[in-house]
């Protein structure tokens, strides 16, 4: 009987590990403000970010707001 206790114990927080190995994107900026921009330029500007989370971080998509 315990070490049926003892297994179910630990399948309980293997799954929890399991749930909380996330991964969770931090940037330093979520908007910039290009101002007035000139016909015919090409303004650039870098989003800079972290995977502050414990699992790895997968970008399968980007798009503009």
């Amino acid at each position: 009987m315990f070490k049926k206790f003892t297994f179910t114990m630990f399948l309980i927080t293997a799954f929890c590990a399991a749930l909380s190995a996330q991964p969770k994107i931090m940037f330093s900026e979520t908007e910039y403000d290009f101002g007035s921009v000139p016909p015919n330029t090409q303004e650039v500007h870098v989003f800079e970010f972290i995977n502050k989370g414990t699992s790895t971080l997968h970008i399968k998509d980007i798009k503009a707001g």
